[in-house]
């Protein structure tokens, strides 16, 4: 169930307990961080956000299989959240499967036409496709929406 679902009590526990998980991720706390959005989970919430937060913690931690499932029961639920598909598929790049990366990158930026990251790995994957063209004219896009 959405936090938006629950009743105001649950409702300001859910947003305590999702500040303070942001608030250690912002500072690089992921131990922390990652109790709290563990913490979130367990009280029977769910956000976008925090499985997506969740899953690159365990990313970064070497727990591929976890973020792999964190994402894709974000897609399951919020199917309409462009970040997990986009996460989803930077694993599967690094993994070698260009053709579903590719594919999640596209349903990704249906949902967020601007969103930079996906611009710039469908960019890797058209070029380790060997579609230069395709590749230029995507990584291209990522230079209008952040010049820097």
């Amino acid at each position: 169930m959405d936090i938006l679902d629950k009743d105001s009590s649950d409702l300001n526990l859910a947003k305590n307990i999702l500040q303070k998980g942001l608030k250690y991720h912002i500072d690089n706390d992921f131990l922390n961080a990652e109790k709290c959005y563990i913490e979130f989970i367990n009280k029977g919430f769910n956000s976008p956000l925090v499985l997506s937060n969740y899953g690159i913690i365990c990313f970064i931690s070497g727990r591929i299989s976890k973020a792999k499932e964190l994402y894709l029961n974000s897609i399951k639920l919020f199917p309409h959240s462009p970040e997990a598909y986009s996460n989803l598929a930077s694993i599967l790049l690094d993994e070698g499967d260009c053709e579903k990366a590719e594919e999640l990158l596209n349903k990704a930026l249906k949902l967020k036409p601007q969103m930079y990251d996906a611009l710039l790995n469908l960019g890797s994957v058209l070029l380790r496709e060997g579609k230069l063209d395709q590749s230029e004219e995507i990584i291209s896009k990522c230079f209008e929406f952040q010049p820097d």
